[in-house]
């Protein structure tokens, strides 16, 4: 009897599913900058990228910082952990040439350690959905 419990809690062990085992990071928020002729402004220099800053809107009067967002092949790319959350979160972005704020919708996925984002919402700016990226108009 003892060695078809341990047999079962045995089993049990390595059959369960913990949440880590269904991890999977946020998608990346990738973000180009563009003027009404295409031109990339990260590219040409337009856009100082040191004036970037990205603020959470905690209520009409409290923000805090996102950190970590880094420039690659002259895109913005976001800190993932901004989208791992359940429900609506509001941003501010300002910089050099333009201030304007988003929200993402992201949801958690079903007893797991993993979120998805259902859409992200640009305020006063055009924006256009690229395949893993947004392109968005600053002027």
């Amino acid at each position: 009897m003892k060695i078809k419990f341990l047999f079962i809690i045995t089993s049990l062990l390595f059959i369960s599913c913990h949440n880590d085992e269904c991890y999977e990071p946020s998608r990346d928020i990738i973000l180009e900058f563009v003027n009404t002729n295409g031109d990339n402004l990260i590219e040409n220099g337009e856009l100082d990228v040191s004036t970037i800053s990205i603020n959470k809107i905690l209520s009409e009067d409290e923000q805090f910082g996102v950190h970590n967002n880094v420039v690659e092949g002259n895109k913005l790319k976001l800190n993932n952990e901004i989208s791992r959350f359940d429900g609506i979160q509001k941003f501010i972005f300002s910089s050099n040439l333009n201030l304007f704020t988003f929200e993402i919708n992201s949801g958690k996925v079903n007893d797991c350690d993993a979120y998805y984002i259902n859409y992200i919402i640009f305020d006063s700016v055009y924006n256009e959905k690229q395949n893993d990226y947004y392109r968005i108009t600053l002027y």
